[in-house]
């Protein structure tokens, strides 16, 4: 075939493609063929098939009459082809002729502005570059979209090549037909400029209810400033709106339906969470308003929590859905709910309710909110606002603790009830302190009891009765936030151990409220229990022996809480003796006191020790002790007379004195020199004997070793 022949051949081809290329502009072929270039046997030259593409194209050429062997870059403009090139005798990037002096090759078209570009060939040779003829080729327009499908508020770009600079462009959308428009596109720009290369670039959201002819293929076209024009095809799907996309069951929303085939079949619409349809949720009909559709709905109450699918399908077979004739949305459906805040209180209590999915007419009202069987009375306001959601405030109505569940109820022709679950919490009391001896001060602090002013207290008398371990009753009235303090002794005579300290408000015969005419059960006994620990008193003496007139050091515990010591009675066989300590001591919070008292004038004998504390006066001991009273003082000739008579203390008995810093000595070989008029109890005494021997002085005894032995005086 004769290149003139190939050439004329793909010049047909280019107008018989329709819409593959960018509009053609009107030059007319002959024009083309004029300026080619003036060829005659032997000159070398470039023929292309087609002398009209678009930027990205690929077109063919071919070459002729060069020099054997030589590299051939083609060019227009001076702007070098991209090439994939079949060669003659191989594959080559650059095109190579072989002997013949001709080559075959394959071109992209780079990004140019439109226009008309004269073609060149060079040849690269060893004496450098020698240039040949190639044609004059026209370059068009072209338009692409980042999307094919598109339907209402969805984004695509526009990207297009070989458009007019320096200049701007409009986009507009056109029906198949590509000559009836319909209407123009708001882009991002509006105006959109064309860069130096011939490239432009903008945004745009497929718009609602444009455009007017229903779902189908349409054509995107920008027009630069200079007329030229190119054209992309797009298919427009329909598509639904919600408004809004969430609630709750019963909640109503809007559906907006648009770009749906023009026809007179309404649009079906399904509840579902796939497609086809839940049977258990009827379908329903909506007629189209041109090609869309506005109508309300309502999310099933039967709804639960999640994400479903809202379809809309038109035609007479619904249940065989297209992309040209339905669209779904996605609506998030939340939880139902009837929630308490706090999740527990005492009876009386002020609680906040929140209830969601009740009757939203805005005229309807919460009626009723019940505790088992038991009605609490509705303090805070009571429409239901349209949204279905009310929040509120109740009175917890008198219980005995636990669980109950929760019914609220709205006053609609068919009620719409909700359930949850609440703990009513039992009252509480507090022990100061929570243990010690009989005769203790103790406080008993109350909290979460119902007062007589509180709106449910004509249900329960407003006045709390308290017996310790069985005792007589106490009685303390109910303060106005729920409280109440009362103060006692520990009943005498208590074991050691704990014992049951109870409060209780009695109920009375129900009653109707006037709150929403609720009516209370109320319990017969509204209680609760503490423990007091009845602690065992204790006492210790030190020394725990000596002769009238001794001073001796007690130390008690078990006391009553900040009492103070009252009496001291010492019972020996002379007789009791009571003993007031000057100053009393104190006894602290942990129940302990010290003091001292002096041995007072007996005959020799076990004597029993009782230390008494108490509010106000004597009262019962709280410990007793064991002291016994020696028959004279505790020289060292009387506490050493058996190891003196048997020749067992064979060295001086000696003794450091702490406050004279000196060694004192009792030596009964020296008693002029002795310095030890009585053993001190506290106090060390060291002695040698040369025997294995126990030296006993009243209750205390001492075993002595031979060689020295030191020993602490018990007195």
């Amino acid at each position: 075939m004769s290149i003139k022949y190939r050439k004329l051949v793909g010049l047909l081809m280019v107008l018989a493609v329709v819409g593959s290329l960018v509009a053609i502009a009107a030059t007319p072929a002959a024009a083309f063929l004029a300026q080619r270039c003036a060829t005659s046997s032997g000159n070398p030259m470039v023929d292309f098939d087609l002398q009209q593409a678009r930027p990205g194209d690929t077109i063919h050429g071919n070459g002729s009459g060069f020099p054997n062997g030589v590299a051939v870059v083609v060019t227009i403009n001076g702007m070098p082809l991209t090439s994939s090139i079949q060669v003659v005798t191989g594959t080559e990037q650059t095109p190579y002729n072989w002997g013949n002096g001709t080559f075959d090759g394959y071109f992209v078209i780079p990004d140019v502005p439109a226009g008309n570009y004269s073609g060149a060939a060079t040849l690269i040779t060893a004496a450098g570059g020698l240039s040949a003829c190639a044609d004059w080729f026209q370059v068009n327009p072209k338009v692409t979209l980042s999307k094919s499908t598109a339907g209402v508020g969805d984004s695509v770009t526009i990207a297009g090549h070989g458009f007019t600079y320096p200049g701007s462009a409009l986009a507009s959308l056109y029906q198949s037909d590509g000559a009836t428009s319909a209407g123009p596109l708001i882009t991002s720009p509006q105006s959109i400029p064309v860069t130096s290369n011939g490239t432009l670039s903008a945004t745009f959201t497929m718009p609602s209810p444009f455009p007017k002819d229903g779902a189908g293929n349409y054509s995107v076209r920008v027009t630069d400033s200079a007329g030229k024009m190119a054209n992309a095809s797009i298919l427009i799907t329909p598509s639904i709106q919600l408004i809004p996309n969430s609630g709750l069951p019963g909640q109503n929303f809007t559906i907006q339906g648009s770009d749906f085939p023009l026809a007179t079949t309404g649009a079906n619409l399904y509840w579902q969470t796939a497609y086809p349809g839940n049977t258990s949720i009827p379908a329903r009909v909506d007629p189209m308003v041109s090609n869309g559709f506005i109508t309300g709905w309502t999310i099933p109450s039967a709804a639960v929590s999640g994400q479903y699918y809202v379809w809309a399908v038109q035609g007479a077979d619904p249940t065989t859905p297209t992309s040209l004739n339905s669209a779904k949305a996605l609506m998030t459906v939340g939880a139902l709910t009837l929630t308490l805040t706090p999740s527990s209180a005492n009876p009386g209590s002020v609680v906040t309710l929140q209830g969601s999915g009740f009757t939203n007419t805005g005229t309807a009202h919460l009626a009723t909110v019940m505790f088992g069987a038991t009605c609490a009375p509705i303090t805070g306001p009571n429409t239901i606002p349209p949204s279905g959601t009310i929040t509120t405030t109740i009175v917890v109505p008198p219980l005995n603790p636990g669980t109950y569940t929760v019914v609220a109820s709205d006053d609609a022709a068919i009620p719409v009830i909700r359930t949850g679950s609440w703990v009513v919490a039992a009252p509480t009391i507090t022990l100061t302190p929570s243990a010690g001896p009989p005769n203790q001060l103790l406080q008993i602090t109350g909290s979460g009891w119902i007062p007589t002013t509180n709106a449910v207290s004509n249900a329960l008398t407003g006045t709390v009765s308290i017996t310790v371990a069985g005792g007589t009753p106490l009685t303390a009235p109910v303060a106005a936030n729920g409280m109440f303090s009362v103060t006692t002794l520990v009943p005498a005579g208590l074991s050691a151990g704990p014992q049951t300290v109870l409060a209780s408000e009695s109920g009375v015969n129900a009653v109707t409220s006037s709150l929403w005419g609720c009516t209370f059960a109320a319990p017969t006994s509204f209680s609760t229990v503490g423990t007091f620990t009845v602690t065992q008193g204790s006492l210790s003496l030190t020394p725990k022996q000596g002769i009238p007139g001794d001073t001796v050091t007690f130390t008690g515990g078990g006391f009553p809480a900040y009492t103070q010591i009252n009496q001291i009675q010492f019972t020996s066989p002379t007789g009791t003796i009571a003993i007031t300590p000057v100053p009393a001591p104190q006894v602290n919070a942990s129940g302990v006191a010290t003091g001292t008292f002096t041995v007072p004038a007996s005959i020799a004998g076990t004597a029993t020790v009782v230390v008494w504390s108490g509010w106000g006066g004597a009262t019962p001991a709280a410990g007793a002790a064991t002291f016994n009273v020696m028959s004279g003082a505790a020289t060292p000739a009387a506490v050493f007379a058996s190891l003196i008579t048997n020749n067992q203390l064979t060295k001086p008995v000696w003794s450091f004195d702490n406050v004279s810093k000196t060694w004192k000595m009792y030596d009964p070989n020296d008693l002029p020199d002795s310095n030890i008029p009585t053993l001190t109890a506290g106090t060390i005494y060291c002695l040698y004997v040369n025997a294995t021997v126990s030296l006993n002085w009243g209750i205390n005894s001492y075993s002595l070793t031979p060689g020295w032995n030191c020993i602490g005086w018990l007195g």
